[in-house]
This record gives C-alpha cells, sequence and structure tokens, in this order.
C-alpha cells in the first residue's frame, strides 16, 4: 500500500516534533514536511504534494481557516484535517465551508488520529469523538425533528434521516451498517438515494448541508 504523505502545520515547534515522530510510527503514513503557519503551508504544498495536511487553526501570519480556502481552492483533491484545541461550533462550521474534510481535538487519542486519515484519504469526515457526541446527542433530545426543515422532513425517509444523521457525525458507513443491523450496500444505498434527493454529491458537502439547514449543531 503506497504512503499517504503528510503535512503538519502549526506553530508550536514541541507539538510539530511530537506529532511527527507519532506519525512516523504509524504504519503505511509518511510525513513530507511541516509548517509553522498558513503562509508556509501554502509555499510547502506545490513541491511536496501531500495527501493530507494537520492544520492548526490559531497560529501567526496567516490561521489555520484562512489557509484551508487558499489550499482547498488550488489544490481541492488534498485532505485537510484541522487539528486543534478549539471545540468552537463556528469553526468547524468555517472549517467545512473552507474545504476541510475533518475536524480533530487535540486531546484524540493515536488509533483516533489514524482513523482520520484512513478517513481523509477516502474522502470521508471525520470528526473527535467528543464532537461527534455533542452532534448526535442533537440527534437524541427530543429536539431533533423540529431542527428540520420541513421540505428534507418530507422528503426522507425514516431510515435515510437516521443514517444522514450518523453521516454528518462523522460515522463510516461500515459503523452505520453494524450500529444499524444492516448491510454496507444497503447504507451505501441510502446514502445515494439522500444525495440524489438532495442534489447534493459528495460526503463534505452533505455535512455542510446538514449543519447549515440546522440538522446538525455542537
Amino acid at each position: 500500500m503506497q504512503n499517504t504523505k503528510v503535512l503538519i502545520v502549526d506553530d508550536h515547534n514541541l507539538f510539530r516534533k511530537g506529532l511527527r515522530k507519532l506519525l512516523e510510527n504509524m504504519e503505511n503514513v509518511a510525513v513530507v514536511g511541516e509548517a509553522q503557519n498558513g503562509v508556509e503551508a501554502i509555499k510547502q504544498v506545490s513541491n511536496l504534494a501531500p495527501d493530507v495536511i494537520l492544520m492548526d487553526i490559531a497560529m501567526p501570519e496567516m490561521n489555520g481557516l484562512e489557509a484551508t480556502s487558499e489550499i482547498h481552492r488550488s489544490f481541492p483533491n488534498i485532505a485537510i484535517i484541522l487539528l486543534t484545541m478549539y471545540d468552537n461550533e463556528e469553526y468547524l462550521k468555517q472549517a467545512l465551508q473552507y474545504g476541510a474534510i475533518g475536524y480533530l481535538l487535540k486531546d484524540i487519542s493515536t488509533n483516533e488520529l489514524f482513523l482520520a486519515l484512513q478517513a481523509a484519504i477516502k474522502g470521508e469526515p471525520h470528526f473527535s469523538p467528543a464532537i461527534s457526541r455533542k452532534i448526535i446527542n442533537r440527534f437524541t433530545d427530543g429536539r431533533s425533528a423540529s431542527l428540520l426543515p420541513q421540505s428534507l422532513y418530507t422528503n426522507l425517509s425514516t431510515r435515510e434521516i437516521e443514517i444522514l444523521r450518523l453521516l454528518t457525525a462523522g460515522k463510516s458507513n461500515k459503523i452505520i451498517a453494524d450500529r444499524l443491523c444492516i448491510s454496507i450496500k444497503t447504507v451505501e444505498k441510502h446514502r445515494n438515494n439522500i444525495m440524489q434527493k438532495l442534489d447534493i454529491h459528495n460526503i463534505v458537502d452533505l455535512v455542510k448541508y446538514a449543519l447549515k439547514n440546522g440538522l446538525a449543531h455542537l
């Protein structure tokens, strides 16, 4: 299997070095470079051609959200994951709006980071467990039905809404299949139906839609 090339962008040297060592111990992961702010990251992207960028938010000169927007505009195939200390709904919305595919808190486990990298390569969003739990809690606290736009609620079946909620929380097809006791092929069929009904053609835009329309809140 080809190595996943990762660029680390963070203004704290000690954190970058620790993260680099962590990543280099992962199977099929190669760190191709480091940058200490968004400006440096943009300069390095063309030469290094990373598959995934792990991007901090609060950095001098150019923050991670601005850098994400710039890089995604020129290199839409590069998967950008925000790796931050900020458990903030507005930052999450901006990150997705600017093209990020993942949003992780810096207290995640090594395994969770590895899963996020795997998801990013497949073009699937991935959130820290703490963020996913907050999103899912909104779906189970009795308020979720009132948050759904009427057109969305009436066009999608109960099962499709259930799957959309789990997709929005960053769950993979396999996890959804296991949780709902259905096959992965059935999940994929429902996901395709949801996208067709909403006229949305990729999972990242689906998450953006759910956040924008009140289906998902942190």
